[in-house]
């Protein structure tokens, strides 16, 4: 396999196109671990929120991002796009 005008060339052996594969499956694993990284901080910073609302007697309510979802909602339903191919991807 090689990479010829911005075209992949299958003809070359399997041998490359496995380590492509391994390259890219190690690069989604370090793209959810910074993900589940971002979440946690989400989690935590919601929960000192809540706290710090509780404290003052007054309800909480969370950043609501155009779509609707909240930082935690965002971040958890994040993951599937991760996995999704770019010819699923909606517009």
């Amino acid at each position: 396999m090689s990479l010829k005008n911005g075209k992949i060339n299958h003809t070359q052996s399997k041998g490359k196109k496995g380590a492509i594969v391994a390259i890219l499956s190690e690069t989604k694993a370090d793209l959810q671990d910074i993900r589940i990284k971002h979440r946690w901080e989400a989690m935590d910073q919601e929960n000192e929120q809540i706290k710090q609302a509780k404290d003052k007697q007054v309800e909480h309510t969370p950043e609501i991002f155009p779509n609707g979802d909240t930082r935690k909602q965002l971040l958890a339903r994040s993951r599937y796009l991760l996995y999704k191919a770019p010819n699923n991807w909606t517009q």
